[in-house]
């Protein structure tokens, strides 16, 4: 990033600082510096408690010191409910992938609303992590109304959620891939304390690719992913380590085209045998049963 791009950023920035300051009943203009402006969020009604907006256009990553608009430290101390709206998010590499919550320690509830995840020139989108003790009281992440982009390369997965010793739950309504993203690889790996994601409104257009897309959630208990009805071509590792599972709901998916088992092993790998597993129809408790002889799978009604 440029200088002068870093600077038109900045100034953005102090711009959504003072106009959230304003909306929370505190004085505050654009003309003020950070200096002046972020101690003021001190001055925020019972400590910041209400629900911010963040209205900006694109944030781009490609490095750790410049990662995003909204790495400011403790400029959202006070800050429970936090909406990103209107955002493209991307960045170089999954190592720089956005970490805009450094300055929310507090923040028990965010909404990515009407946001692009990935763009055809960069691959990786948000990266939400509590390896610095950042979000140890997030509970809760929407999805409302976002797209994932194609990245600049179809290996890639433009949109990881790297959510680890955070119990959260996640909310997806309204989700479209982008036409050419056929992949979204790895989508939720390694999310290790969420119990519950839920989807709705889902657009896949010509996205079959879903291997190790909940591989590692350890603490998820159920997933409906009847919305997400597809022929996949790749499951591979897809529930992979999905311990506490109890029920799934795939009843969406049509398999029986898959026919290279490295396209396919390991999907339910350390799944619970008792695991209440739907399917479509019995073309595909057929070919599931005989790819899968451990579980029991049963046509949705």
């Amino acid at each position: 990033m440029s200088i002068a791009t870093y600077l038109t950023a900045l100034d953005r920035d102090r711009d959504a600082l003072a106009a959230n300051l304003v909306a929370k009943g505190v004085q505050a203009t654009s003309s003020e510096t950070f200096t002046s402006l972020v101690p003021k969020v001190l001055n925020i009604p019972a400590g910041g408690a209400g629900e911010v907006e963040w209205n900006t256009t694109t944030v781009n990553i490609t490095a750790p010191q410049t990662t995003t608009n909204a790495n400011l430290t403790n400029i959202g101390f006070g800050i429970k409910k936090l909406t990103i709206e209107d955002l493209t998010l991307k960045s170089n590499s999954e190592a720089n992938g956005i970490k805009a919550l450094l300055g929310f320690p507090n923040i028990e509830e965010l909404t990515f609303k009407n946001c692009k995840f990935g763009a055809n020139d960069l691959n990786y989108g948000p990266v939400i992590s509590n390896s610095s003790n950042d979000c140890a009281l997030l509970n809760k992440i929407t999805l409302k109304d976002c797209i994932i982009g194609l990245g600049a390369s179809q290996s890639y997965l433009p949109l990881k959620f790297e959510i680890i010793g955070i119990d959260t739950d996640i909310i997806v309504d309204g989700l479209i891939i982008e036409t050419g993203r056929t992949m979204i690889d790895s989508l939720f790996k390694s999310c290790n304390k969420i119990k519950t994601i839920s989807f709705n409104n889902i657009t896949l257009n010509n996205c079959t690719v879903f291997t190790s897309m909940f591989n590692a959630c350890s603490s998820l208990t159920s997933i409906d992913l009847s919305s997400f009805v597809v022929n996949p071509t790749r499951v591979y590792r897809m529930f992979y380590g999905c311990t506490s599972l109890t029920t799934i709901d795939i009843s969406g998916f049509d398999c029986t085209g898959i026919t290279s088992s490295t396209n396919y092993s390991d999907m339910f790998y350390n799944v619970p045998t008792n695991c209440t597993i739907y399917v479509k129809d019995a073309a595909n408790q057929a070919w599931f049963s005989s790819k899968f002889s451990s579980w029991t799978f049963t046509i949705k009604p």
